[in-house]
């Protein structure tokens, strides 16, 4: 359940010797308790019990799920509290649950049926890999599309479960509901329109471990619906397992309109914040999108309301994808049963709901953003009137955004070029408009700015304030970490080569790294507004910025990161480089005994890697991250040769 819930967290002073190997602890149970108003709720949850406590948005009365062990009980009988054991062994119940073939797919049965849709459908359906569970099973997706192999200009959802591994029916009904994609392409209409026209994701296990062991956390004991890397409070520090972060490196290379992340335990429709009561800017989009997936389902009744409804959780799917990539994003909770016997009755009352979200991933605001003078795709950040912003594919070009009918305001960031934005753009219902927006480069420009934020811990104000060129709005992080991509690497000028932008004083600390993850290298710390040089951290260039402390962070600025091709095209003394591509990798080999600068750009001139090559050794091989047409320039003392290439995965 992924929780409308005061709190949900795991006490951090379980003894270790009472974690059962199946996955619960020793004697550990499920109960449910009856709340009859807040406040016997906040006691609840002052125990902090792992499990949800559900508070509705109608009456004052609710309920808690909890997963306990005996003195757990005697704490909440102390509180003048009722409750009923549901299941009195977990354990026990468990057992041989996987044995019972007549019910739901094993782990093993789920990753062979992906194989096998890919195997028997490899024109339609392709599966990838995001790593390996803490115990070493398959973190992986189905993509679903035409042109499975191609990233097209077309609008991408996704759809998730399982990240509660006891809560099975969600994996259970994506692998139900990608067979059908697949089997059905050809024979049903509505089915080969949709996939020929999106590019539809099914992440179907997040917790493998949790899905064998029945256990609600992964093999470490982390609740992973309270382990994402947004404004997080309460649990482990965000994107600290495996699991969450094979998820996120899926959202991270993708650009999904719509997510809709499965559970059970209650049966309601959950849209951002959890974290705060306050509404999110897109709350009414978010509404009708919820509104729509309920109408085309075949339940009788579901809630429709915000994650926090009277209380708070933090770390959870929904609050990342809204928070930090602008994903309208959603907990469909299907079942009050977190494993109910009649399993077809729940893949019928979602299925039809799930190809409605489908179909309006592709409504609302969509484009390209590309070079005015190049027509070559640019990578941008799109803002419509106060909602929280989204990022075209950068390579593709394309960006898609759900907007309820209306008249809104369009605004287009792109480093190096002049912002754009247009009034007065209509949206009409259950329609697409098409706003594209050629920039003009800004030669005057050679800075990066901020582009996304990728992990924030906790902080204050809007966290998309600290992207784009400075505005004078800040985020504060509260003595922790926030991390931005840049997008385009930061590089070493022999100067100062990265400037953070603060109002007001404050400290703070800056590391740099070339993957999402690290390893980091710190720069420098600063008060107020500072510049930085690279040289002391060994890297050559580096994508991702690490700031940590207290201050009213603006913006970051790489300085002097971007070289047009308009630019690069002015040099004219040509040394050469052999570029062979092969098995996805670039090889290039001087055909000077000299040390040389290669600098690769994209199709519209923007740095993509700059390394040194050591003449000893004569190669550099790189390794693209996407197919496409790019320019090498090779600069040998004061010669700049340029030579275009084109790479295909």
């Amino acid at each position: 359940m992924k929780s409308r819930s005061i709190i949900s967290i795991i006490s951090t002073v379980l003894v270790i010797s009472t974690f059962a190997i199946d996955g619960w602890r020793q004697g550990e149970m499920e109960v449910r308790v009856s709340l009859k108003n807040r406040r016997e709720a906040q006691l609840l949850a002052q125990l902090k019990l792992d499990g949800d406590i559900y508070m509705g948005s109608e009456g004052p009365s609710g309920f808690a799920i909890l997963y306990v062990i005996p003195q757990d009980l005697q704490s909440i009988t102390a509180l003048g509290l009722s409750f009923t054991i549901q299941i009195q062994d977990l354990n026990e119940y468990y057992k041989g649950f996987w044995d019972k073939k007549d019910r739901y797919f094993s782990y093993e049965e789920i990753i062979k049926k992906m194989n096998d849709l890919e195997k028997s459908h490899p024109e339609i359906c392709k599966k990838f890999v995001f790593g390996s569970s803490v115990q070493n099973r398959e973190l992986s997706a189905l993509k679903i599309s035409d042109k499975v192999n191609d990233d097209e200009a077309e609008p991408e959802i996704l759809f998730d479960a399982g990240i509660h591994g006891n809560e099975v029916g969600g994996p259970q009904n994506l692998i139900l509901f990608a067979t059908d994609l697949c089997t059905k392409y050809n024979t049903d209409q509505q089915i080969k329109e949709l996939v020929d026209s999106r590019e539809i994701w099914l992440y179907c296990m997040v917790s493998p471990d949790g899905r064998v062991r029945n256990s609600r956390h992964n093999a470490n004991r982390i609740d992973l619906n309270r382990n994402w890397g947004y404004m997080t409070t309460m649990t482990s520090k965000g994107f600290s397992e495996p699991e969450t972060r094979g998820i996120r490196d899926c959202l991270l290379k993708n650009q999904f309109t719509i997510q809709y992340t499965y559970h059970s335990g209650i049966e309601c429709i959950l849209y951002p914040w959890g974290r705060i009561s306050s509404p999110s800017a897109d709350r009414k989009h978010h509404e009708i999108l919820a509104q729509k997936y309920y109408s085309a389902s075949s339940y009788n009744r579901l809630e429709i309301e915000s994650s926090y409804s009277s209380y708070f959780t933090t770390g959870e799917t929904l609050d990342y994808s809204y928070g930090a990539l602008g994903i309208s994003s959603f907990t469909m909770e299907i079942s009050f049963d977190k494993s109910p016997d009649n399993i077809a009755e729940y893949y019928d009352k979602n299925d039809d709901a799930m190809l409605e979200m489908i179909e309006y991933a592709g409504y609302g605001l969509t484009g390209m953003v590309t070079d005015a003078n190049s027509g070559t795709p640019l990578g941008a950040i799109v803002y419509v009137d106060d909602s929280y912003p989204v990022y075209n594919d950068p390579v593709v070009g394309d960006y898609h955004k759900f907007l309820k009918s209306g008249n809104y305001t369009v605004k287009v960031v792109a480093s190096g070029y002049h912002p754009k934005t247009v009034s007065n753009v209509v949206i009409r219902d259950e329609r697409v408009t098409k706003q594209d927006f050629a920039l003009e480069p800004n030669l005057e420009e050679s800075s990066t700015w901020g582009h996304r934020i990728v992990f924030v811990e906790q902080g204050t104000g809007e966290t998309p304030h600290v992207l784009g060129p400075k505005d004078s709005k800040i985020f504060t992080p509260n003595n922790k970490e926030i991390l931005i991509d840049m997008l385009h690497p930061i590089k070493n000028n022999g100067g100062k080569d990265l400037k953070v932008h603060v109002r007001g004083s404050g400290s703070y600390s800056v590391s740099i790294g070339e993957a999402v993850d690290g390893p980091w290298k710190n720069i420098g710390s600063g008060s107020g507004t500072e510049e930085f040089d690279i040289v002391g951290s060994g890297l050559d260039d580096a994508r991702y910025v690490k700031i940590k402390g207290s201050c009213g962070l603006d913006a970051v600025e790489a300085l002097g990161a971007l070289t047009h091709t308009t630019q690069v095209l002015q040099s004219k003394t040509m040394p050469t480089v052999a570029i062979q591509s092969s098995n996805q990798k670039v090889i290039f080999t001087l055909s000077e005994n000299q040390p040389t600068v290669l600098e690769i750009f994209s199709a519209q001139g923007q740095l993509i890697k700059r390394k040194t090559i050591d003449p000893a050794t004569r190669q550099y091989v790189w390794i693209p991250l996407a197919s496409g047409c790019f320019l090498a320039r090779v600069n040998i003392g004061n010669r700049i040769g340029l030579h275009k290439f084109t790479v295909t995965n």
